[in-house]
């Protein structure tokens, strides 16, 4: 139940849907990406990059981060 009362709260949703698996690599595909209200495909991978913690090298992290074309201007 707390996880249904969790997504009620979101406001994008970013889902894996294959590749992962398959071709062992991470990748971000924005060319099925559908923006909601006021936010941009650019805004969701601004907002990836800087929520992705690049300390641990996590690969779901680093994939974040890497896909945004200003990760070097974020902070």
């Amino acid at each position: 139940m707390s996880a249904v009362e969790e997504m009620a709260g979101m406001d994008i949703l970013c889902s894996d849907k294959t590749g992962t698996l398959t071709l062992n690599k991470l990748t971000v595909d924005i060319s099925n990406v559908y923006p909601c209200g006021e936010h941009t495909i650019e805004d969701v991978l601004c907002y990836g990059a800087k929520s992705a913690n690049i300390i641990t090298e996590e690969p779901i992290d680093m994939v974040l981060h890497n896909s945004y074309a200003g990760k070097d201007t974020l902070w």
